[in-house]
């Protein structure tokens, strides 16, 4: 392959086409969305004074493309939108765990089921001065992103619940009795009648802190940025693994762990532009994991992508 192409995947699970770009411009691929063809931008290459004029679905001007994430961002770009998944994990030690705020090990379902919520503390409640609703973006048994709401119940189990889920991507505060205000206590989303966690709302912090995610089935994730930091005193490691075809939870499993990227001995941050972006195809389960050499180590992470549905 020549210095100036780049190799593209095609969200449609077809072949991978090699588009040719011109000097430091960028690729753009054309594909079918909502029975449209539109222009999508593939890889950012060089400045924004040599980016290429392109135009979004609604024929608007994207004047360059350093605004395309921006565009996405905003809804300006049919079928496009970005993605921004953050996490900490305030307590790993040798033996590599997710970054999510929980901690520990976390466990995946294979068969939908119903979550619940519940908090530390009795302020959250649906008339309390705390956090009072809870909105949770999860993937549903088809595999499709969903969002539903939820009334908190104090230190009680919620009596609203949600039916029908396989993972949680997402999970804050959407109302609040206290004007600025959210969650008072640990807010846990889990499986009802005090099953196994989900995710979890650290008291005073609005939403879920994990680097777990979901790719919907028909969506397309593109990575191009990844971040790794930890307390400057200790060292770190950190990988970014992806399972792909997500879906298949009948043995033998196609749905196989994979390492994307990693990174060791860090001390405070690091942040790694991914050129070309990587590419995974929805349902996939994508996050990233830490381990260090010293116990009780607070490692946060975090990835940005560009999603294709």
């Amino acid at each position: 392959m020549a210095e100036d192409s780049v190799l593209i995947s095609r969200p449609d699970g077809g072949s991978p086409e090699e588009l040719t770009t011109s000097g430091e411009r960028s690729a753009v691929a054309l594909r079918q969305v909502d029975n449209r063809s539109i222009q999508e931008i593939a890889q950012v290459f060089g400045d924004a004074d040599t980016a290429t004029r392109v135009s979004d679905a609604s024929g608007l001007p994207v004047r360059r493309m350093d605004n395309f994430f921006t565009n996405a961002a905003i809804g300006n770009l049919s079928g496009v939108s970005t993605i921004n998944k953050f996490g900490r994990n305030p307590d790993i030690d040798k033996t590599a765990e997710i970054i999510w705020a929980t901690g520990g090990a976390k466990t995946v379902h294979t068969a939908a089921v119903t979550i619940e919520v519940i908090s530390g503390d009795g302020n959250d409640t649906a008339a309390g001065s705390g956090a009072q609703e809870i909105t949770i973006q999860y993937i549903d048994n088809n595999w499709a992103q969903q969002s539903g709401t939820i009334q908190t119940n104090g230190t009680s189990a919620s009596t609203e619940t949600i039916v029908n889920v396989l993972r949680v991507n997402r999970a804050f505060v959407s109302r609040s009795g206290t004007y600025g205000g959210n969650n008072d206590g640990n807010i846990t989303v889990r499986v009802e009648s005090a099953g196994v966690t989900f995710v979890t709302i650290l008291a005073g912090k609005g939403q879920t802190e994990t680097t777990f995610y979901t790719i919907p089935t028909g969506n397309t994730l593109a990575i191009s940025k990844v971040t790794l930091a930890v307390d400057s005193t200790k060292t770190a490691s950190g990988e970014l693994f992806a399972v792909r075809t997500a879906d298949d939870v009948t043995t033998p499993f196609t749905a196989t762990k994979r390492k994307l990227w990693g990174v060791s001995g860090i001390q405070g941050a690091h942040t790694e532009e991914i050129v070309p972006p990587f590419i995974v195809v929805g349902p996939a389960d994508v996050f990233l994991e830490g381990a260090s050499a010293a116990n009780d180590t607070e490692v946060e992470g975090s990835y940005n992508g560009v999603l294709y549905s």
